[in-house]
């Protein structure tokens, strides 16, 4: 449960809307779901937490980053 937590509080620190915040959605819900049709799978936890921080640090830095960018860099995890 706690993961959870740090998986909303991390996506939360972004604008919502922002080209993070999409990247981030995308991360949670497309390419690395948490969940199936009967239960919630954790496996892809520290995979989703590495790639949002990442996230999070290239957007304090104003760099923005595109989807052709976050699929690249989310393979080395």
């Amino acid at each position: 449960f706690t993961e959870i937590l740090d998986l909303i509080w991390t996506l939360s620190q972004f604008e919502e809307y922002s080209e993070q915040w999409n990247l981030g959605r995308q991360l949670l819900f497309e390419d690395f779901p948490f969940w199936n049709s009967t239960s919630i799978d954790l496996e892809n936890f520290p995979i989703q937490l590495k790639a949002l921080r990442s996230l999070l640090s290239y957007s304090e830095s104003e760099i923005l980053l595109n989807s052709l960018n976050f699929e690249f860099f989310s393979t080395f995890f």
